[in-house]
């Protein structure tokens, strides 16, 4: 069995982990996360949306 470890709880660590656990089988993932709950720091403030920025002119700030 493979074993996987994913820091941090957020979006991006959620999301991979969903992604490998539908990929692979016959592994086990282990999420660690230092807030009480999953998700809660930037994947829950303001409006909960993450802004990658590839809708921004590629010379802007926003898209740096």
């Amino acid at each position: 069995m493979k074993k996987i470890a994913i820091i941090g709880g957020g979006i991006i660590g959620l999301t991979i982990a969903l992604e490998i656990s539908k990929r692979k089988d016959n592994c086990e993932i282990t999420i660690y996360e230092k807030e009480d709950k999953l998700g809660k720091k930037a994947s829950t403030l303001n409006s909960g949306v993450v802004h990658a920025g590839f809708y921004y002119e590629p010379s802007t700030t926003k898209a740096k």
